[in-house]
């Protein structure tokens, strides 16, 4: 799995993807890819996001929840515990969300099955905050 960024589009900000179903997984990449002007990269399991993070900064992580190994929120906050990845944002995707969790790590939850539109405009809302300009 290649976790690398082009050069060339190194200066864009990336989000990184983490979705153990290839099916969702594919489908994000390739409408984020298409409708918005980020880079996109995706894996599938905690420990693939946590390599790809320290190769690249993430502007935003959006995952599920429910991931083998670890969840959601906890590879949040492994990746929110890196200097370089203190201000990153997340979205977190599941038909279970953790309700009371996310508003604890002040963590944006849309349940499955998602507007595409709605997370498209959460997506540019979340990278054009005043926080996300470092990245």
């Amino acid at each position: 799995m290649d976790t690398t960024v082009p050069k060339e589009r190194q200066a864009e900000k990336t989000i990184l993807i983490v979705e153990d179903d290839e099916s969702i997984g594919d489908f994000l990449s390739l409408a984020i890819a298409q409708e918005t002007p980020y880079q996109v990269v995706l894996v599938n399991d905690g420990p693939h996001a946590l390599q790809a993070a320290q190769s690249f900064h993430p502007a935003l992580l959006i995952t599920d929840y429910w991931l083998p190994g670890l969840n959601g929120l906890e590879l949040f906050e492994r990746m929110r515990s890196c200097q370089e990845l203190e201000e990153l944002s997340a979205l977190l995707i599941s038909a279970n969300l953790p309700k009371r969790e996310l508003k604890q790590q002040g963590v944006i939850g849309i349940e499955k099955p998602f507007d595409l539109d709605m997370l498209l405009q959460t997506i540019a809302r979340l990278l054009s905050s005043p926080q996300s300009e470092r990245k």
